[in-house]
């Protein structure tokens, strides 16, 4: 455990076909602040970063080489990450990832509100953008146990 070594793997596969198109060493922060910096040989110019990005960055790296697949697929760990879902969705690419039960979501696209709050009441002011009352989001678990469109 002590010396452990985590990777991030970009693979791609196709009926009769796979490969690993990109592989990154994950560091922890632990391994690359200062004080370690020397005693875990990490060369000066490494900065940490979290899986995901190291997985973002990944993915555009593949596509400025030209590949493109029907959808990126992913575990739990990335898809809990909003920052990550954002960027693959700025990006244009569709995804299929596991995620977390208790990750809120909606059935449909919610109304989200934009500009200044109409009228300031007193109080800590209201922030925008921001969903709609009528928009609540719902956990993930619930919509799948209860909702009559994942119950056909």
């Amino acid at each position: 455990i002590e010396n452990c070594t985590v990777g991030v793997h970009l693979a791609y596969s196709a009926p009769g076909f796979q490969c690993l198109l990109d592989s990154r060493m994950y560091l922890p922060q632990s391994r690359i602040e200062d004080d370690a910096r020397e005693k875990n040989y990490i060369p000066d110019g490494i900065e940490f970063q979290t899986k995901t990005q190291i997985a973002i960055a990944q993915v555009k790296h593949a596509l400025s080489n030209g590949i493109r697949v029907s959808a990126w697929t992913f575990d739990e760990l990335y898809g809990r990450d909003t920052n990550f879902l954002d960027e693959l969705d700025a990006l244009g690419e569709a995804f299929i990832g596991e995620i977390p039960g208790n990750f809120h979501g909606w059935l449909t696209q919610p109304k989200v509100i934009q500009g200044k709050p109409k009228s300031p009441k007193p109080g800590r002011p209201r922030r925008v953008p921001r969903v709609g009352k009528a928009d609540v989001s719902r956990r993930v678990d619930n919509l799948a146990t209860y909702s009559s469109v994942f119950s056909a």
